[in-house]
């Protein structure tokens, strides 16, 4: 998992074997057991990994940003085979409760409406688009009465309509007699 020495004012932290879904709360729970009083510099190794993923990242991540709270130096060594998925990781901003509730009432409201807004338009857009395609087909057929095929559109209205009813009522049946799960 991890081993850790300790000198004067630095530790060396060596990762170990795989540091995947199965291992990271082992390894946060070594992570946060780790004394950092006095400590101004962390070498992190990574000679003798073998194996992490975004589970096993965002737990180092997690002590990392310990660190860097504590103002405390990083170094790494040995990191270029897992380099790509801790990058990644750490390039991801989730913000605290904190930082949430720091927003003030005005923000959360600008933000809802603006998201609100957004969703409106694009809604719009795809209506407009839709009634568009509509119009334009209508104005066709009205033009070349001949091309309008009556059967074929009887046919359809017939395929979504009436024969999909049993699948509709039957979809619908669970939520009718029975509580929601959710």
């Amino acid at each position: 998992m991890l081993t850790v020495k300790r000198t004067d004012a630095a530790l060396e932290i060596t990762l170990k074997g795989l540091w995947d879904a199965a291992s990271s709360t082992k390894a946060d729970g070594r992570l946060k057991a780790i004394s950092l009083d006095s400590i101004k510099k962390v070498q992190v190794s990574g000679k003798e990994l073998e194996y992490m993923d975004t589970s096993g990242a965002w737990v180092l991540d997690l002590f990392l940003k310990r660190l860097e709270t504590l103002s405390i130096d990083v170094q790494f060594i040995c990191f270029s085979s897992v380099s790509s998925v801790l990058d990644r990781v750490r390039s991801i901003h989730i913000p605290s409760s904190s930082e949430k509730e720091k927003r003030s009432f005005l923000i959360k409201f600008l933000e809802e409406l603006g998201k609100a807004t957004l969703l409106f338009l694009k809604d719009t857009k795809e209506f407009l688009t839709f009634l568009g395609i509509f119009v334009i087909a209508l104005g066709q057929s009205l033009r070349h009465p001949s091309r309008f095929r009556v059967a074929s559109i009887l046919h359809h209205m017939q395929r979504v309509g009436v024969e999909a009813l049993p699948i509709v009522g039957l979809i619908s049946l669970p939520w009718i007699y029975w509580p929601s799960p959710f």
